[in-house]
């Protein structure tokens, strides 16, 4: 099952989505794979006066945290993104 998860901010912009992962739990390799991972486009490395640094990290410590209750041992896996 995909499960889609959009973090917000903690103290400011609160109701604004700061970045969204999806994963989905791949049993048969004991691990959970990240589809897709995002930052709104206000906390990219490229914008210069973005709100929050660090999203990304926060993502992916997400996925590893649902691998560990899942009990794979915070194994996680990366689809990548192609472009057309």
């Amino acid at each position: 099952m995909l499960r889609i998860v959009g973090l917000t901010g903690v103290q400011f912009w609160k109701d604004e989505i700061q970045g969204a992962i999806a994963i989905q739990e791949h049993p048969d390799n004991q691990l959970i794979n990240i589809e897709l991972m995002e930052a709104s486009p206000l906390n990219r490395q490229d914008n210069t006066q973005r709100k929050y640094t660090g999203f990304r990290k926060n993502l992916l410590c997400f996925a590893a945290s649902q691998s560990f209750s899942f009990g794979y041992d915070g194994y996680i896996g990366l689809s990548v993104k192609k472009k057309n």
